[in-house]
């Protein structure tokens, strides 16, 4: 039985082999010593093994980035900027849209539960176009003038069914130069919100004929008079188009009388706008 086993190199491992002081020892490399249980071969011997070190004062040389380099990578960088800028908008604008939707429909039940307590009729108050504008002296050949210039504000009227102030505020709202859907003149800056503290048109001509909720119809202006129900009629919906998409291209979100939601474009919102409550007259 061979009894000599084999030990890696000390040399190979980073450690060189040290002689005590006064011993003429032989330092080279031995890969092949007797065994000895339990005690290592080179101490055996009267060798320590210690670890190499660098040179005194040593260093890695720094290198930095070429300008090729930092080209390269600012680059890289302005282009995936540029291609997820426009996603993080689209992000950022379906949220606010999400949220003015929500606050419809928490318009819409508060609107609900005032037609419970009050006979079945839609709220009786305006918004700032029916309040600061002239325009019920030609709509409906004034009838309704001065009567809808002095109601109470919509917003008023609906405060102990509304949880907060903010449910009126529509987060994209940036205000405009010159409100449609009337035709009065009416400009709000920064916001609709901040100037009137409401960001919603209301189809005040619901209360000022005393419409029922649980009756209510509305018909097309022109032959055959096409008869709609609730869910075709608005009754609160944004006050301008701009707000939730590009000029000439933008949306309007709506609350039908129903109770629903929808986002609509400025020609269909317009299409709802010129629904008429009273069944006319054949000439």
């Amino acid at each position: 039985m061979n009894n000599r086993t084999e030990v890696p190199c000390p040399e190979r491992q980073g450690f060189e082999v040290q002689a005590p002081a006064g011993k003429g020892e032989d330092t080279s490399c031995v890969r092949l010593l007797p065994a000895q249980a339990g005690i290592c071969p080179f101490k055996a011997r009267g060798f320590s093994p210690v670890k190499r070190s660098k040179p005194h004062g040593f260093t890695l040389p720094l290198r930095g980035f070429t300008l090729i380099e930092l080209l390269v990578v600012i680059s890289i960088v302005a282009l995936l900027a540029a291609v997820l800028f426009p996603v993080f908008l689209s992000v950022r604008a379906k949220g606010r849209q999400a949220a003015c939707t929500s606050n419809l429909h928490q318009l819409g039940l508060a609107a609900a539960l005032y037609s419970q307590d009050c006979d079945d009729l839609f709220p009786y108050g305006g918004d700032p176009t029916d309040l600061q504008t002239d325009s019920w002296q030609t709509s409906a050949n004034g009838q309704f003038w001065p009567e809808a210039h002095n109601m109470p504000r919509l917003q008023d009227v609906l405060k102990p069914y509304v949880s907060s102030p903010e449910v009126w505020h529509c987060p994209s709202d940036t205000g405009f130069d010159e409100a449609p859907f009337t035709s009065g003149y009416l400009s709000a800056s920064p916001s609709e919100f901040t100037e009137y503290g409401v960001s919603y048109a209301y189809r005040t001509e619901l209360p000022l004929r005393r419409k029922s909720l649980s009756t209510i119809a509305a018909f097309e202006k022109y032959p055959p008079y096409t008869e709609h129900g609730p869910a075709d009629i608005n009754l609160l919906c944004d006050q301008s188009d701009y707000w939730h998409g590009p000029v000439g291209n933008g949306r309007v979100n709506m609350l039908m009388i129903d109770g629903h939601v929808t986002s609509v474009t400025y020609g269909r919102a317009q299409q709802a706008w010129f629904l008429v409550l009273d069944k006319p007259t054949p000439q």
